[in-house]
């Protein structure tokens, strides 16, 4: 499979081999946050219809209503090996204590939300020394105000990115004008400085990925090849700005910081929008490629909600307000460079978010939606402010109840609050430090 090829999976609706849509492994992320990687085999999903089954005296069978279907349950066969198994199946069935839902990606079905229903551990050490399994059982839950599950609200943000992708890029080709050279290498020079912008602000998501920094690569350069063609194809050129925009999406950091990231590019963006309007349809390509570009920023924010890895009520929150912020951010400075053209002739014009603004909205109303919704299964920040010199070591002990599988919730105390040096051992009064209850 080539490059450009793999990029498309990423971005669409994956592969079309079904080997290739079939992940090696099962990823599972705890109530508290504690992430586990499995091998996995087999497993079934099924789920039963709700029916009104009623029955009447010297009458044959039986009137049946459909009421709908009870939530889908899965059965996972998970295998942890290598010379650690042990260790590592005993983690994930401790974990399976922990209250509240558990985040997986299943190695055929994506993005799930499940609540644990019943764990079975399968010690067999003489037949299966290297290898331990685990059988689990889960449940699809709803969500009590949306009805919907975590996992269809996911899928719902990853149509309505698409959406505004094809929106975009249609109102990307209605406002550009090519009539001439100088109109053509106005949009030349401003998909370069779109895209030295957008590489500069998001390279840290993915410049320690060796794939997605290829994968921006080989982008980079068939934007280069279009945007200098005589006529630039605006459908291609569209599609691969979205790409460079929202690929760097899935690299390496939390939501937060991801979100301060795509915050930053759009504020660089602004810098690609016309300072002057001296010749109107030189301007409008300019706003088109600005727009185009910023737009795309809110689709990859949006992605950042269902490819972050959230632990607490707070992160949710904060990424949900982040997100609005960016779209708000957005229609701001572009509803600002439409009033720059008001004095203009109404066909060189520039009218910003015509065909997108409707469905950014609804991308932002589902995001939120969303994260409200795994917001109560993830845990509760509670801040502390020390009224005596206390030891971590002693805090965890006393919040956690003990420091947990291999000092885990110690390890996780000094993460959470960045703790170094002579702190790990001792923190002074009036310190304020984060627990997760």
């Amino acid at each position: 499979m080539g490059l450009i090829d793999q990029i498309k999976d990423i971005l669409a609706n994956g592969p079309n081999d079904w080997r290739a849509r079939v992940r090696e492994t099962i990823e599972l992320t705890s109530p508290e946050g504690t992430n586990f990687s499995a091998k996995w085999q087999s497993g079934p999903r099924d789920f039963d219809k709700k029916l009104g089954v009623f029955l009447y005296p010297k009458v044959k069978g039986n009137i049946v209503q459909d009421l709908d279907a009870n939530s889908t349950r899965y059965t996972t066969k998970l295998f942890f090996d290598g010379e650690q198994n042990d260790k590592d199946a005993n983690k994930f069935f401790l974990a399976c204590r922990e209250t509240g839902t558990w985040q997986i990606t299943h190695p055929i079905h994506g993005f799930l939300e499940l609540q644990l229903v019943s764990v079975r551990e399968l010690n067999d050490p003489v037949g299966s020394g290297n290898v331990t399994e685990i059988d689990v059982q889960w449940i699809e839950p709803l969500d009590p105000l949306t009805l919907k599950t975590a996992s269809e609200l996911a899928a719902q943000l990853d149509e309505k990115i698409k959406d505004l992708n094809t929106n975009a890029a249609q109102q990307f080709a209605d406002n550009l004008n090519q009539k001439s050279e100088a109109f053509s290498r106005a949009i030349e020079s401003a998909t370069t400085k779109a895209t030295l912008i957008t590489n500069t602000v998001t390279k840290p998501l993915f410049d320690s990925i060796d794939a997605l920094d290829n994968a921006i690569t080989a982008i980079q350069q068939g934007i280069n090849d279009v945007k200098t063609q005589t006529t630039i194809l605006t459908d291609s050129l569209a599609g691969q700005l979205q790409q460079l925009t929202q690929l760097p999406s899935l690299g390496i950091g939390d939501g937060q910081s991801k979100s301060k990231v795509y915050s930053d590019l759009v504020d660089g963006l602004v810098g690609v929008l016309p300072i002057t309007i001296r010749q109107p349809e030189i301007a409008r390509n300019e706003a088109a490629v600005s727009e185009l570009c910023m737009v795309a920023a809110i689709g990859a924010v949006a992605k950042v909600a269902t490819v972050s890895t959230l632990v607490t009520r707070a992160q949710a929150i904060k990424l949900a307000d982040s997100i609005t912020e960016l779209f708000d951010t957005v229609t701001e400075k572009l509803d600002e460079s439409q009033t720059d053209f008001e004095d203009q002739d109404f066909v060189t014009q520039y009218f910003s978010q015509t065909q997108t603004y409707k469905t950014a909205s609804d991308l932002i109303a589902t995001a939120n939606q969303y994260l409200l919704t795994l917001a109560p299964s993830l845990q509760v920040e509670k801040r502390i402010i020390l009224d005596r010199p206390r030891a971590p070591i002693e805090i965890t002990i006393s919040e956690y109840g003990d420091l947990g599988e291999d000092d885990s919730n110690f390890d996780l105390f000094i993460e959470t609050n960045e703790l170094k040096g002579d702190e790990i051992l001792m923190l002074d009064r009036g310190v304020e430090v984060v627990v997760y209850a």
